[in-house]
């Protein structure tokens, strides 16, 4: 191994694995702490490195008494953090000062917090940025040590960012690995003042307002809720179900009330905000996951709106 970059990655996703493979490659990667049970990231690894790395798990936030003594014994030149959930205890950040790196999956300080491409794509941005920062006591407040732009398709929903991002890390991290074979201290920068901070979504947060979101909101939502909440929360009547993929129909105005249906031959056809019509194309309900006019033939006719406050009280 190449003890000049002996690097501990900490992480609890997926999006880790490019990284952790890399770094492998490299002969840089000394250890790796799992966030939580994962047994999709453990096979992940093991398939990556077997048994030659050492590895621990951290069940939650009160278990880090046990990386003391496994970190002093590997000495780590660095220490990553990818997707990693539990905020580092500040013990540990001074044991390692300048070495605490973290790969954030946005724009910072705009989107703190733990669904940053959750918030991106919800806001419908034009580019994705990871940001590749030190660390402090708080989530995601250290110095910004560089950003690299993602440019996101008009189609692009939440999976397919996670893809992409797990792509970008890994050369990230391949070139912060590098950059510290020439210094322990990377170059950095204080982040723009800001209290941002988006918490975890809750339902009232990927539900559809038809009331006040306009057809690209919609859109937008449904693409940063899929997969991860199998779609954009709403209900027919008493029936709740997910809007998958919706589109704008170019060209068409209404008169009636958001959220109505509006005929449409083979389609779905729904009124929103500003006269504006959108197609539902896809959704998932009790009965599956399936083309939006298949679900409305199955459910009862209800002569009001889709999202109506009786049926979706956390609106």
């Amino acid at each position: 191994m190449n003890t000049a970059r002996k690097i501990v990655v900490f992480c609890a996703g997926k999006s880790a694995l490019p990284a952790c493979q890399v770094l492998h490659l490299e002969g840089c990667l000394a250890g790796v702490v799992i966030g939580g049970h994962v047994s999709e990231l453990e096979s992940g690894l093991s398939a990556i490195y077997g048994s030659s790395i050492s590895q621990i798990t951290i069940k939650n936030k009160f278990d880090f008494g046990k990386l003391t003594k496994w970190l002093e014994r590997i000495a780590p030149d660095a220490l990553f953090c990818i997707g990693f959930p539990y905020l580092v205890p500040e013990s540990l950040l001074e044991a390692y000062p300048q070495k605490w790196i973290n790969f954030h999956m946005g724009k910072l300080p705009d989107y703190r917090g733990p669904m940053p491409i959750f918030e991106t794509l919800k806001a419908g941005e034009e580019e994705a940025v990871l940001t590749i920062h030190l660390m402090d006591k708080d989530f995601d407040r250290g110095n910004i040590i560089w950003e690299e732009e993602i440019k996101l398709d008009e189609v692009e929903t939440f999976g397919s960012l996670a893809v992409k991002f797990a792509e970008q890390i890994a050369l990230a991290a391949q070139n912060t690995s590098q950059m510290l074979q020439f210094g322990s201290v990377l170059p950095s920068s204080p982040q723009p003042d800001s209290s941002a901070y988006c918490p975890f979504p809750t339902q009232r947060d990927t539900s559809i307002n038809w009331a006040y979101m306009n057809a690209n909101e919609i859109i937008h939502l449904c693409q940063a809720c899929n997969p991860w909440n199998g779609g954009a929360d709403t209900a027919w009547g008493r029936t709740s179900f997910k809007l998958i993929k919706a589109k704008k129909l170019i060209g068409e105005k209404h008169q009636q009330a958001p959220g109505t249906i509006l005929s449409g031959t083979g389609q779905v056809h729904i009124a929103c905000v500003d006269e504006e019509v959108l197609v539902l194309e896809i959704v998932s309900s009790d009965y599956g996951t399936e083309p939006a006019p298949i679900f409305f033939s199955r459910v009862p006719q209800f002569s009001g709106v889709l999202g109506t406050e009786k049926a979706m009280h956390f609106q």
